[in-house]
């Protein structure tokens, strides 16, 4: 605890949880997960973390708010869920190599069909876990954890359609971006009321929803290339 006995700026110079650790002789604080279980334990270990520089601070008498604000606000960007979830490669999918407009064409549809299962998650789904904590109506998070069972079913179903070969990546990135929202889903909806693991997988959700416009949007752009 050397590291904090003098002023308290001698804090400001770090700018992440790794380097505020380092200072005051503590191992590092991010809680980076990837398994269910340890997903569930994002809240304790990062409460943890924040007692243990509580506590160094005050052995030391560099405490202030300010203090504890900052270190709380360089300590939550290094809270991270990485979220779990099966994925697929270009050899778990069956291809054709007739890339002709018609065989896109009967692609598109099949995919249509495939798709149907996300007709079904008529809510945006971050507004049925805004619905959740403003209620604490448990209806809420039923309702994500059947939209991420849509999404799985999708992917499952999407798995077998007979893919153009010049799609093949696209394709994959569409499967993956809905296993990996499906997943996020439902760790969101198992860890609503721990609000420190509901922040690390809030960041997560962000990154599987752009993930899932990209997939998509990557996609549809092959159909115009195809279409032109």
């Amino acid at each position: 605890l050397q590291a904090v006995a003098g002023p308290i700026e001698s804090l400001r110079g770090a700018d992440t949880a790794y380097e505020l650790a380092t200072q005051i002789g503590q191992r590092s604080p991010v809680a980076t997960s990837s398994t269910p279980e340890e997903i569930a334990q994002i809240g304790n270990k990062t409460a943890s973390a924040l007692a243990t520089y509580y506590q160094a601070l005050v052995r030391n008498n560099a405490y202030t708010p300010e203090a504890g604000g900052r270190i709380a606000n360089r300590l939550a960007p290094s809270v991270v869920a990485r979220v779990p979830y099966s994925m697929y490669d270009l050899a778990s999918i069956p291809t054709d190599q007739d890339t002709s407009v018609a065989a896109v064409v009967r692609y598109r549809t099949a995919m249509q069909a495939s798709l149907a299962p996300l007709q079904k998650n008529a809510a945006y789904e971050l507004d049925l876990y805004n619905g959740y904590v403003q209620t604490r109506d448990a209806d809420y998070l039923s309702q994500m954890k059947t939209a991420a069972e849509n999404y799985r079913t999708a992917a499952t179903q999407t798995a077998r359609v007979v893919v153009p070969a010049d799609a093949a990546a696209y394709h994959v990135g569409v499967l993956n971006a809905m296993q990996e929202f499906g997943a996020t889903l439902d760790l969101m909806a198992d860890n609503a009321d721990d609000p420190i693991t509901s922040l690390a997988l809030l960041q997560a959700y962000n990154k599987a929803e752009n993930n899932m416009l990209n997939s998509f949007g990557a996609l549809s752009a092959y159909y115009t290339r195809k279409r032109s």
